[in-house]
């Protein structure tokens, strides 16, 4: 099958979200920070929606490490796809859904999001161009939990 047949992309695109996945894990800033191309578009859902231009590498490294760091403050140690639909665009664009749980180090489901993402292909490479999400509520939750003595 080739790379761009639509079973071809979905594997590539799957692949490409194991890798950014790990990265995560890994709490690499750097190797996330690879999977972007440049500039690149943030939605996020928190008390409105906020658009957030991504214009730099080093502009959203630093973003990547204040987000790992608010993960650090939750113990989040996995991140899973719980699950992810593919839609090809075309053979340089494609639609990605993923449901995705995020763990702590004992491997308990801190609590799961949704996320749009657009990937773009540059050359031989997949990269977000584009993401919504609704995640940020969901950590200001469990961060309220950690917090709160009566949970623990």
């Amino acid at each position: 099958m080739g790379s761009t047949s639509p079973g071809g992309v979905e594997q590539e695109v799957k692949d490409f979200f194991e890798s950014y996945r790990a990265g995560f894990e890994r709490q690499d800033a750097e190797e996330i920070s690879r999977h972007f191309a440049y500039p690149a578009h943030v939605a996020t859902e928190g008390h409105q929606v906020m658009l957030t231009p991504v214009l730099s590498k080093s502009e959203w490294m630093h973003q990547l490490k204040r987000l790992l760091e608010m993960y650090q403050r939750i113990d989040v140690r996995t991140a899973r796809i719980l699950d992810i639909s593919v839609t090809p665009l075309s053979s340089l664009l494609v639609h990605a859904r993923l449901h995705w749980s995020l763990e702590d180090s004992r491997g308990a489901r801190l609590y799961d999001f949704h996320a749009v993402y657009t990937l773009g292909r540059f050359g031989n490479d997949w990269k977000v161009i584009a993401i919504s999400h609704n995640e940020l509520p969901r950590y200001w939750a469990c961060l309220e939990a950690h917090r709160s003595p009566a949970q623990h």
